[in-house]
């Protein structure tokens, strides 16, 4: 809403790009907060891993079904307003990046109670993640954002 009136613009078309920090929680602690959006941590990532030097999501390492995720900066944007906007496909050294809207649960479980909107309750968002394979390898893994291991 802030982003909206500073920018003028009809908060209906503003959306979320997904930064992945390079910076630890400590580091970004250090210095000012964003002027816009907000910096999340302390995610998990489920049957996948990031891989900082290139930027993007990755195979999971042998038998880790669950690691840690880096901090990542929810941005508000708008195509009048950002002119560079945040590019999640494309490629690199290494080969092809790929976009992957992964989903953002509570927890683990993937269910939950059904809101009005047909969402359920331990749904949060997608997230548009940078990744090393197309969407349907990370679907099939069942891979997923989580804000917390306990159920």
């Amino acid at each position: 809403q802030n982003y909206a009136r500073q920018h003028t613009v009809p908060i209906d078309e503003v959306s979320w790009a997904f930064v992945v920090l390079r910076e630890t929680e400590a580091e970004l602690s250090a210095r000012p907060p964003p002027e816009t959006g907000a910096y999340v941590s302390g995610l998990f990532i489920e049957a996948a891993s990031w891989n900082a030097e290139r930027g993007c999501l990755d195979d999971s390492l042998d038998r880790v079904l669950f690691s840690s995720f880096p901090v990542l900066w929810l941005r508000p944007t708008h195509p009048d307003v950002d002119k560079e906007p945040v590019e999640y496909e494309g490629s690199d050294d290494h080969g092809r990046i790929y976009a992957f809207d992964c989903p953002l649960y509570r927890t683990p479980e993937r269910r939950g109670v059904l809101t009005t909107t047909g969402h359920s309750t331990n749904f949060v968002c997608r997230v548009t993640l940078r990744a090393s394979q197309p969407a349907t390898f990370w679907v099939k893994r069942g891979t997923a954002l989580l804000c917390s291991l306990s159920t």
